[in-house]
């Protein structure tokens, strides 16, 4: 697991946009903002949105395909829109899609989620927190895949990510990474909590 946090609009959807870039493109000057990746068996790469409207969501696949440098997404990059979608509905499609996408492409390369408080009803509910994130790491390791998790911070808050499940998926990720804006300049903090 690595969360991806910081306030509204300071960057989630691009840094997962850019990461999820990588893992199309094998040109090494591709705009991918530092990220690296390779996917050279054509394992899915899943994105769940659950943040954007369905217009939007669209332009973040092709936002993707362009840093890449590419014209369309190759057939194992897969991205859903999950907005509207209760939060119970939202849970069954990531079991479901990755396990028809790791049929369909011989396993999955990575998992982007994109607004993972709306896969709980109450970020504040420990027991809920603690079940989702604990699903999030079986799916990682049954698929042994990445799983790259996007959480606001609190409001007026630099540091706190939202509620117990945002303390949640610090604590068992592997990596977190923070996102501050300064006028247009946007830093990358990064902690790792293993290795």
């Amino acid at each position: 697991l690595t969360t991806i946090s910081a306030q509204a609009k300071d960057g989630k959807t691009a840094t997962l946009t850019a990461a999820m870039a990588a893992t199309m493109t094998t040109n090494p000057d591709a705009d991918c903002l530092g990220w690296k990746s390779s996917n050279p068996d054509g394992k899915a790469v899943v994105h769940f949105d659950t943040e954007q409207s369905i217009e939007d969501h669209y332009a973040v696949g092709k936002r993707a395909t362009d840093r890449a440098g590419l014209a369309t997404a190759p057939p194992w990059f897969v991205s859903y829109c999950l907005t509207g979608f209760t939060v119970r509905e939202a849970r069954k499609a990531i079991t479901v899609v990755l396990e028809d996408e790791a049929k369909t492409h011989g396993g999955i390369h990575s998992v982007f989620l994109d607004g993972s408080a709306d896969f709980v009803c109450d970020v504040n509910d420990p027991a809920e927190s603690n079940e989702f994130v604990s699903s999030m790491h079986a799916n990682g390791i049954e698929y042994r895949c990445p799983i790259l998790a996007a959480i606001h911070l609190n409001p007026n808050s630099g540091t706190k990510t939202r509620g117990h499940l945002g303390s949640q998926l610090e604590r068992k990720a592997e990596s977190n990474l923070k996102l501050e804006r300064e006028g247009d300049i946007i830093t990358l903090f990064a902690t790792r909590n293993r290795k």
